[in-house]
């Protein structure tokens, strides 16, 4: 007799052979759902968060909206640049425009305005 005692081994009746519980998944099993259903989870957050798709969408129509407004601005800016060389190519319409708005005048001039009538109080 040895006074070492032997190991039991699993069988059947125990209910565990090879890691498997009585009646239910392998271990290896439930971890890869657990892991799965928290790669979803993940994906879900992430999707629907603070910087997810549907943000990603409206910065995208941001985007949009501020290209046109860009391409707006640079036509105005280029009609602003071609009466500018006009006026510098036209001194007699760059002396009008500094006449009538800004009431520019000669040294040997004498300007005279002519205001409004006033309102009649009612």
């Amino acid at each position: 007799m040895s006074t070492h005692p032997t190991p039991l081994r699993p069988t059947a009746r125990d209910g565990f052979v090879r890691g498997r519980p009585a009646n239910g998944l392998p271990a290896g099993r439930l971890l890869l759902y657990a892991a799965a259903l928290g790669l979803v989870g993940l994906a879900i957050l992430v999707q629907f968060g603070e910087n997810g798709i549907f943000a990603f969408w409206d910065l995208q129509g941001r985007r949009a909206e501020l290209q046109d407004e860009v391409a707006g601005l640079e036509a105005a800016n280029a009609d602003r640049r071609e009466q500018l060389q006009h006026l510098a190519g036209d001194p007699e319409v760059l002396e009008r425009i500094a006449r009538e708005r800004h009431n520019m005048q000669r040294q040997d001039e004498e300007v005279l305005m002519v205001l409004p009538a006033p309102a009649e109080p009612d």
